[in-house]
């Protein structure tokens, strides 16, 4: 559903549209050419006033359940590495934002 679709969706139900929260695929093209591909389904946004999601993380995760999916990614596209072996420098410089996708 596309989200107009949800805008009027919201609006039927009562609810102001202005609340949804947008998500998905950060960078399409990077999406189409990795092997791993990884899903989260979150189960609420914790009152967020709504807005899209990949703004939110231009600049990497933002609140603490982010930064646990962001490991959590990481881990699984690189193989579960040994703390010790992981450059903490890339990944305080965007390597977040690709491991974090919802």
């Amino acid at each position: 559903m596309n989200k107009e679709k949800w805008e009027r969706h919201y609006k039927d139900l009562g609810i102001d549209s202005s609340r949804i929260c947008c998500d998905g695929i950060f960078d399409d093209g990077e999406w189409k050419n990795v092997n791993k591909k990884i899903l989260f389904i979150m189960k609420e946004v914790n009152n967020w006033e709504g807005g899209d999601l990949k703004t939110l993380f231009e600049n990497g995760p933002k609140y603490q359940m982010w930064h646990t999916i962001s490991r959590w990614a990481g881990g699984i596209l690189n193989n579960f590495p040994k703390f010790e072996d992981i450059d903490k420098w890339s990944a305080k410089k965007g390597k977040y934002q690709e491991n974090s996708l919802n």
